[in-house]
């Protein structure tokens, strides 16, 4: 395990992917609102640009100038040269809820969740969303800190996870879509102090899920069956990504820890011998 030193103060970084044009680890500060690039083979971390809301997560578009951002209430398309914002749609959001994590797949179909408005104990309006060819889906609901998700290399299910919940859910997913109906539970970790978070697929097809609260990277292998676990020296780590020359570096994201005054920050994860596959990027 490597931790990676740097003079950024992080608080909520997520959203972590690999940029293999500008071969770089991209990642948000959600609370700080914060874009950044790591480029591992120079081990610098920079800040890219502060936004004024929250972000949850950034993806870059095919030209590798314009990047798709969920930021505050909106999605919108980012400029990074000309520093410009364009919105594709807002969204009508409770009191303190926000967006919250993202995926693209295989069809470049936009995922993107909403967290539920506070407090979590009371209120479950949570939901996960498409976003296709300029049409908006809600696709699921009832969900309290809604993460992932992510599909299968098989591209049979998608992987979503209620992390308040502690559960991982399935569905049934084909050509860019999932069947509701067949919405299955593959584990459940709400009697123990950790939840499902961020996730990210290899070439073999195995799962890695970061796990809140634990300070570990759980695998699962095609079977959807916890293969390995793999500690972190922090409690609360949010994402991991492939990246690397070779996609064969994993990159781990957590989050601060309040109570022992500790910063979010970045750990390179060693002994999964593994390679990824490259990340999500959107067409324009």
């Amino acid at each position: 395990m490597i931790q990676i030193k740097s003079n950024v103060n992080l608080a909520l970084p997520e959203g972590v992917l690999w940029n293999s044009s500008l071969q770089c680890y991209e990642f948000v500060d959600i609370d700080k609102g914060g874009f950044y690039r790591f480029f591992l083979d120079k081990n610098l971390l920079i800040k890219i640009k502060v936004f004024n809301s929250n972000l949850s997560w950034i993806f870059p578009c095919h030209d590798n100038i314009n990047y798709i951002c969920g930021a505050g209430n909106q999605v919108i398309i980012w400029n990074s040269i000309d520093d410009e914002s364009t919105p594709l749609f807002d969204l009508d959001l409770f009191l303190d809820q926000r967006l919250n994590d993202a995926y693209i797949d295989y069809y470049g179909v936009l995922w993107f969740n909403l967290i539920s408005s506070q407090p979590f104990e009371y209120e479950s309006n949570g939901s996960l969303y498409s976003y296709r060819a300029g049409l908006l889906s809600l696709e699921d609901s009832d969900y309290f800190i809604p993460n992932g998700p992510i599909v299968t290399i098989d591209r049979s299910r998608m992987l979503h996870s209620d992390s308040a919940k502690g559960l991982l859910y399935s569905f049934d997913y084909y050509n860019g879509k999932i069947d509701i109906n067949s919405k299955s539970i593959v584990f459940d970790s709400s009697n123990i102090d950790g939840s499902p978070d961020g996730m990210c697929l290899d070439g073999s097809g195995n799962i890695y899920i970061a796990m809140w609260g634990l300070g570990e990277v759980w695998m699962l292998n095609t079977s959807l069956e916890i293969s390995k676990k793999f500690s972190i020296p922090f409690k609360f780590v949010t994402n991991v990504a492939f990246g690397g020359k070779n996609l064969d570096r994993l990159l781990v994201t957590y989050a601060e820890d309040q109570a022992l005054d500790i910063s979010g920050g970045l750990y390179l994860l060693e002994g999964h011998n593994a390679v990824g596959l490259p990340s999500g990027v959107w067409q324009i």
